[in-house]
């Protein structure tokens, strides 16, 4: 049996109540570029508390902006990437001190023992923190290149001595992920290991980018050009997806504003033995401390997926769920 996970922002809460929601994200955004120019106020509040719906805002430029007026988007956007990013960086850091939840390191050697792909939705780099902790090299897990940044300074990079562990795919990108300030959609993904993005010695390495970070929005076409994310979206179909007989998600909610995660499920129904086949023929088990979600995905998906809720609605359900998965 082959097993592929999506992982969204309630994993990284279980695996640390330091990490922020994203209401919690959104209201520590405001300290940070309430005062930017081209910032507005009526945006803020239109976004209800949502960090991603903010970014698409001024992330996606409207067809009616003038030049001046998408200036100001891109500038604010990039203190909204800087915002996110070093939120999050010291939520990860302060997690680290306090203690990762021990359910996830378990379920991380059963992912380097059974070689799954991981799909993740998350900005945060707390799996590759994990990973870092069993001798694994950051780069290794990723099934498309990204280039670590210390290279530019002509210094050489080794990997772990165990490079065939499991696939990450981080299809939101991720805050340790830079690119090109001019929209390049072919120039290298630099990345940093998580150790390294706040130390100041290093940031000359990445100080001419900007995160490369992808909010879940209803048109990704003007965000997810670059090539190497395209080859990223289109591995997680083909290997991660259409391979699997099971998918288990944890703590991902699939938002309506996700079009793209929806229609990348909805294609990975193909199985490698019945690729036409009209009735469902794969198992999707929703792990959430809140049992609606499951009903959305049986609502959207359940048509192609038989879709499982028997761990959802308490607050315990990810260590339950890792429990009885590793014990199989």
């Amino acid at each position: 049996m082959t097993d592929t996970f999506l992982l969204g922002a309630g994993f990284s809460k279980a695996v640390s109540n330091q990490m922020p929601t994203m209401k919690e994200l959104y209201n520590l955004l405001e300290g940070l570029i309430g005062q930017a120019d081209g910032f507005n106020r009526e945006v803020y509040e239109y976004a209800s508390g949502n960090a991603e719906t903010l970014l698409s805002y001024y992330a996606i430029p409207g067809p009616h902006d003038d030049p001046v007026e998408a200036l100001r988007k891109r500038r604010v956007t990039a203190l909204i990437e800087i915002g996110i990013g070093e939120t999050i960086r010291n939520k990860e850091t302060r997690a680290e001190l306090s203690g990762l939840n021990p359910s996830a390191n378990i379920l991380l050697e059963k992912w380097h023992q059974d070689r799954s792909h991981i799909l993740t939705t998350n900005y945060d780099t707390l799996v590759e923190r994990i990973a870092s902790q069993h001798d694994l090299f950051y780069t290794d897990l990723f099934p498309v290149p990204i280039t670590n940044a210390t290279v530019r300074d002509g210094g050489a990079i080794l990997g772990s001595e165990y490079p065939d562990t499991f696939t990450l795919y981080k299809l939101h990108g991720s805050t340790a992920w830079y690119k090109s300030q001019n929209e390049s959609t072919s120039d290298s993904i630099y990345g940093l290991p998580h150790n390294l993005v706040g130390d100041p010695k290093y940031q000359k390495f990445v100080a001419d980018k900007r995160r490369f970070i992808v909010p879940p929005v209803l048109d990704k076409s003007s965000l997810l050009n670059h090539e190497t994310i395209r080859n990223l979206w289109s591995q997680a179909k083909q290997k991660a997806l259409i391979q699997a007989d099971n998918i288990y998600v944890i703590g991902y909610s699939l938002p309506e504003t996700d079009i793209a995660m929806r229609t990348l499920l909805w294609e990975g129904t193909r199985t490698r033995y019945y690729p036409n086949s009209p009735t469902p023929t794969k198992s999707l088990y929703v792990v959430d401390i809140d049992n609606q979600v499951a009903r959305r995905f049986k609502n959207i998906l359940g048509a192609y997926y038989h879709v499982y809720d028997r761990f959802t609605g308490s607050h315990d359900m990810f260590d339950k769920f890792v429990a009885e998965y590793v014990g199989q």
